[in-house]
This record gives C-alpha cells, sequence and structure tokens, in this order.
C-alpha cells in the first residue's frame, strides 16, 4: 500500500471516528432532552393532581357553607307541620323567630313545637340546608298551618321532582316562586293541588320545558281566582288529567300558548270550574289525546266555548264531556271525529239550558254506551241522531229524558217501540 492510500485509509479513519463522536452526542442530547420532558410531563400531572384536591376541599368547603334556605310563617301555635317528609330533617338547621330550635321527626314528617306564650301576630321560620338538595316531593305535603312560603334563597337549580310539594296546604295564602330555578324538573304532578286559600299565583318565570306530567297540579285550588300560564311550556307534557279540577272560583285562565300536541288524557281537566265564563282553547292541539271524559263537567258558568279546532280523531271517552255545563246555550260538534268512541255516556247530562246542539255528522258505529247522554237537556227541541247507532239504545228504554223534542230525519217512535 503507498502513502497516498494509506494516507486516504487514516482520513476516512478519523471521519469515521468523528461521526460516531457527533452520533454520540446527538443521543445524549436526545436523552436529555426526553428526561426533561418526562420530568415535565411529570409536574404537569402533579399539578393538575394538587389543583384538583384544593378544588374537592373548596366544594367540600363551599357545600358544609351553603345557606339555601327557606322562610314559612304560621299563625298557629303548639305543634306545627313544617316539612312533610323526615328525610328533609337531615342536614337542616330550624329557626323560629330567629332562634335555632329542635324538631321532632318521623313517619308523618317533621315538626316544631311554638310555646302559646311567645305568640305573635305570625311566627317566622327558616329552614336551612348545607347542601343542594336534588327532589321537592312533598316537601311540604299536608303541612296545614302555613300562612306563606318564600323560596327566594332556595337553590334549586339541582331539583327534577316537585310533584306534591305543596299539597293539601289549606292555610297557603301566598307562595314566593320569583326566583324558583324549574328547568330540569319532569314532575310537576299534584304541586299546588289542595292550596284551597291560595288567591293568586305567579308562575310567570316557571321553566317547564322539562316537564312530563301536570295532572291534577291546580286541583282543588277553590280560591284561585285567576291563572295565568301564557309563559309556560308545555310541549312535553302528555298528561293534564284534573289539571283544573276544582277550582271553583276560577275567573280567568289564560291557556292561550299551551302546546297540547303530547298530551294523551285531558279527563276532568276543567272539571268543577263553576265560575268560568268562557274559555279559550282556539289552539289546543287534542291530536293525541285518547280521553276527554268529564272534561267540562260541572261548569256551570260556561255560556259558550269553541271546539272547532279539536281534533277528535283517536278520542274513545267522552262520557260526561259536558255534564251539568247548566247555562251552555249552544254547541256546535259538526267537526268532531267520533269514530273512535266507545263511551257518551251522561254526555250531556243536565245541560239544562242548551237550545242548540250539532250532532250531525257524530259516528257512533263504535260506541257501547250512550246511557243518560241526554237526560234533562229540557231546552233542546230539536236534534238531528241521523248518524247514530241505536243498536244499544233498546237496553237503555225508557232511561232519556227529550221533552218537547222533535227528531230530524229519524222518528222516535221507531228508535223506542222495541
Amino acid at each position: 500500500m503507498d502513502n497516498k492510500e494509506e494516507n486516504i485509509w487514516k482520513q476516512f479513519g478519523k471521519n469515521n471516528r468523528v461521526s460516531m463522536a457527533k452520533l454520540k452526542i446527538k443521543i445524549k442530547i436526545k436523552t436529555i432532552n426526553f428526561i426533561i420532558l418526562f420530568i415535565i410531563i411529570n409536574l404537569i400531572i402533579q399539578i393538575f393532581s394538587i389543583e384538583n384536591k384544593i378544588n374537592n376541599t373548596k366544594r367540600k368547603l363551599d357545600s358544609n357553607n351553603y345557606d339555601n334556605y327557606v322562610i314559612l310563617k304560621v299563625k298557629e301555635y303548639g305543634w306545627i307541620h313544617i316539612l312533610g317528609l323526615e328525610n328533609y330533617y337531615y342536614n337542616s338547621e330550624i329557626y323560629v323567630n330567629g332562634e335555632k330550635v329542635e324538631a321532632s321527626h318521623g313517619a308523618d314528617g317533621v315538626f316544631i313545637y311554638i310555646n302559646s306564650s311567645s305568640i305573635k301576630t305570625e311566627n317566622v321560620i327558616k329552614i336551612k340546608w348545607n347542601k343542594k338538595l336534588k327532589y321537592m316531593t312533598s316537601m311540604f305535603d299536608e303541612c296545614k298551618s302555613l300562612i306563606s312560603i318564600d323560596l327566594s334563597n332556595f337553590d334549586t337549580s339541582s331539583v327534577t321532582d316537585m310533584q306534591y310539594m305543596f299539597y293539601r296546604c289549606y292555610s297557603l295564602i301566598s307562595i314566593d316562586l320569583s326566583n324558583v330555578d324549574t328547568s330540569s324538573i319532569t314532575n310537576m304532578q299534584y304541586m299546588f293541588s289542595g292550596c284551597r286559600s291560595l288567591i293568586s299565583l305567579d308562575l310567570s318565570n316557571f321553566n317547564t320545558s322539562s316537564v312530563i306530567t301536570m295532572k291534577e297540579m291546580f286541583s282543588e285550588c277553590h280560591s284561585l281566582k285567576s291563572l295565568d300560564l301564557s309563559n309556560v311550556d308545555t310541549s312535553s307534557i302528555t298528561n293534564s288529567i284534573y289539571m283544573f279540577s276544582g277550582c271553583s272560583s276560577l275567573i280567568s285562565l289564560n291557556l292561550s300558548n299551551f302546546d297540547t300536541s303530547s298530551v294523551i288524557s285531558m279527563g276532568f281537566m276543567f272539571d268543577g270550574c263553576s265560575s268560568l265564563i268562557s274559555l279559550n282553547l282556539s289552539n289546543f292541539d287534542t291530536s293525541s289525546v285518547v280521553g276527554m271524559r268529564y272534561m267540562f263537567d260541572g261548569c256551570s258558568s260556561l255560556i259558550s266555548i269553541d271546539l272547532s279546532n279539536f281534533d277528535t280523531s283517536l278520542v274513545r271517552y267522552m262520557d260526561g264531556m259536558f255534564r251539568l255545563c247548566t247555562s251552555l246555550i249552544s254547541l256546535d260538534l259538526s267537526n268532531f271525529n267520533t269514530s273512535s268512541i266507545t263511551d257518551t255516556e251522561n254526555m250531556f247530562y243536565n245541560c239544562t239550558s242548551l237550545i242548540s246542539l250539532d250532532l250531525a255528522n257524530f259516528n257512533t258505529s263504535s260506541v257501547t254506551s250512550i246511557e243518560n247522554m241526554f237526560y234533562g237537556v229540557k231546552s233542546l227541541v230539536s236534534l238531528d241522531l241521523s248518524n247514530f247507532n241505536f243498536d244499544y239504545l233498546p237496553y237503555y228504554k225508557g232511561k232519556y229524558d227529550f221533552p218537547n223534542m222533535k227528531f230530524i230525519l229519524m222518528d222516535i217512535h221507531q228508535i223506542l217501540k222495541n
């Protein structure tokens, strides 16, 4: 090997050693970078963990210091029923006129004793919880001594159920619901049922978009004179049975924006609303309704009602629908699709002022019970029953009251001769 060739190999070896050294340096740098990155990631994880622990501790502290309370007022003394269920006693503090008191609790609810010697015009009761409540079912159920309830400082954002909340609070005159969050509520059945001293109720801020049932929500609110539900979202409601039943003092009822497209049952909905003179149901969508039995039963002051937009194609039960509507003068049901109806018993029972009744398009081919359908309809002088199926009439022979009535296109003697 000559000198030139030897020099080439030496230079190659030298270059190779330099390359290897550089490669080793690069590997060390990458290793160091990886270690640094690992340390940084580990630090970040630890920081997040510490922050999470701090937040959890803060939430626990906040929960322990949570100021969630209601204010109740009573005029009576002795043992006072303040909460409907025993569960509401736990995690609570109770004060009467500013002084902390102990309560008795059991299966019938929570009670406190107010001494007669300390009686004031009104005794103020404050019930405070140190955490949020998830339900308010039967919260004041049958608390018959309460005259006032203020919920303006009560957090209901986590509550999903308010059924029977004020059920049978017989003495309750006022309820402050102005700040109540009802956005998560699904059940309001019997919510104000039996509040027979309640004169007014402001539900203008109620968010009821998630509510599925309002069954008997205002039933037996005997003193309630007006109710504006124009802002109430009822798009998810499936059950409105007995909703206003027994609201005997109700003069004004605003249902102008009521969405009833999902409602299946409207039975007894306005039963016993004896002071209602008029009722606007022109926006009602009844395409899903199956039951309308006794819907307007006892609406004795109702003079007229427009049901021209009613879709009754799925309705099976109309028994007692207009029973005891003694002031009703005329009724146009010519648009009613009655092909699915099975029961019209007592439908116009004792509608004593009814002069005009259009049943020309009534299809009773599926009806199995018509007993007392026209009983007591003493002012009606003509009636078209040409589309009626009288197969079941002989069974009820003699139970009808048709004084002074002419039958168009139908000979009454032919009907009854059997």
